[in-house]
C-alpha cells in the first residue's frame, strides 16, 4: 500500500490504524544516548518519537533514571543495557546513519561529519580561495 507522509502520520497515534512495517528515515534530534533510546522507544512518547508502540518497563525506567543523571560514565551502563534489549526484543530495524558530505566546491575543506541532522557539521568549513 502506498500513502502520503501527511497520511501516514495521522496513524502514528493508533496501533489499529497504524502500519505494521514503515521505513521513515530517522537521525538524532539531540546529542545525547537518549535520542536513541528513550526518545524513540520510552513508553511515553507514544503519539510522538515512539512511533512502533514499543513497551518495556525494564526500557522506561533505565532511560528514566539516565535522564536524572549528568555523569556520562554513570549513564553509559544504562543506555548500553537499554541498547542491549531493544536489539534482543528487535524494536527497532537500524540499519545506519550514512555518511554524507554533498557536492563542495574543491575549495571547501574541513567538512565534517556529524550524526545529527543532515549528517554535516558546518561549523568547520573552510572555503580556500
Amino acid at each position: 500500500m502506498s500513502e502520503p507522509f501527511t497520511t501516514l502520520v495521522t496513524k502514528l497515534d493508533d496501533p489499529e490504524r497504524g502500519h505494521d512495517l514503515l521505513s521513515p528515515w530517522r537521525s538524532t534530534y539531540f546529542a545525547d544516548p537518549h535520542n536513541w533510546t528513550g526518545f524513540i522507544f520510552h513508553s511515553r512518547n507514544f503519539k510522538a518519537g515512539n512511533a512502533s508502540f514499543y513497551k518495556n518497563a525494564q526500557v522506561d525506567e533505565l532511560t528514566d533514571k539516565a535522564l536524572l543523571i549528568t555523569d556520562q560514565d554513570k549513564r553509559r551502563p544504562m543506555y548500553e543495557e537499554v541498547s542491549r534489549i531493544l536489539v534482543e526484543d528487535a524494536a527497532g530495524i537500524f540499519v545506519n546513519n550514512t555518511k554524507f558530505y554533498g557536492p563542495y566546491a574543491k575549495s571547501v575543506k574541513s567538512v565534517r561529519f556529524c550524526p545529527i541532522g543532515d549528517t554535516q557539521d558546518l561549523r568547520w568549513i573552510v572555503m580556500n580561495s
